[in-house]
């Protein structure tokens, strides 16, 4: 029975392979958004696409490195992800400022708003 390499027994210490896998993602995710932003596509989707492609389910539970795979999954990479989202959506708040999140109230169209944007749902 072979355990798939992304969730392979580690036989270093889980907070060094954590900081190993946290490393290669931001190492692959900034070198993809630089690609994508010289390309002039927005830099964030440059660093989604590294995240998919060097996962532990793409290449980086394929890519081997004495004998273990080079990124995994472990309690410690969970916690880095969850801190590092986060402080995505603070910084996102952080930019947005009130004034924009005001004017941002009435976008979904909403039927119960009577001044949607919406021509089927308007009220008269």
């Amino acid at each position: 029975m072979s355990l798939d390499p992304a969730f392979a027994a580690s036989s270093t210490d889980p907070v060094l392979r954590a900081i190993v896998t946290v490393g290669v993602l931001v190492f692959f995710a900034k070198i993809f958004a630089s690609m994508f932003s010289s390309l002039r596509l927005p830099p964030v989707v440059g660093e989604l696409l590294a995240g998919v492609i060097f996962s532990p389910y793409a290449l980086g539970g394929g890519i081997i490195v004495f004998g273990e795979p080079l990124v995994v999954l472990n309690d410690y990479v969970e916690a880095f992800a969850e801190i590092g989202a986060i402080m995505l959506l603070f910084s996102m708040g952080l930019e947005m400022g009130a004034g924009q999140l005001e004017g941002s109230r009435d976008v979904g169209g909403s039927s119960r708003n009577p001044r949607s944007r919406d021509p089927i749902h308007r009220r008269i």
